[in-house]
């Protein structure tokens, strides 16, 4: 599976950056279903966090949101903890098949370089990793949540 389809970062309180798998046969459903997770549960399950890394992608015809909380942060270059949420069609998992696969650890790994090598939260959102060619997305866009939570 190759996050290839479409990268995005939502700036928000809490802020995130995401990927859409290819997998996924429509990326604005996507987009919005991504929306719909943070807005449903950024109270909740996606709380505290001081910014989330998300991957959605689609298996046996069922949307997968799986939502990367980092927390823990009190001054940029902390290293965060992390909590991993997964949502099937919008309903938290509380045991998961799977709650990663190959191809999104290393998004991550790239996005944590990336994290350490900024100088604020602000620059790491609207900034893309340089990321391995079979993963790039060719489409990346940075959006207010204004923007996207008007379409839910």
């Amino acid at each position: 599976m190759g996050f290839s389809s479409f990268g995005l970062s939502i700036i928000s309180e809490p802020p995130v950056k995401g990927y859409i798998s290819s997998l996924v046969k429509n990326v604005d459903e996507g987009v919005n279903y991504l929306t719909s997770i943070y807005l449903d549960n950024r109270g909740t399950i996606l709380h505290p966090a001081n910014f989330l890394i998300a991957f959605i992608w689609e298996d046996n015809k069922k949307l997968i949101a799986e939502m990367n909380r980092y927390f823990g942060i009190k001054n940029w270059g902390d290293n965060p903890e992390r909590k991993t949420a997964v949502f099937e069609d919008g309903t938290f998992q509380h045991s998961p098949k799977s709650d990663s696969c190959a191809h999104s650890d290393r998004i991550l790994g790239r996005e944590m370089d990336l994290m350490f090598e900024t100088n604020g939260l602000e620059k790491f959102i609207r900034t893309v990793p340089d990321l391995p060619q079979y993963v790039n997305p060719p489409l990346y866009r940075i959006y207010e949540l204004s923007e996207l939570s008007e379409n839910i």
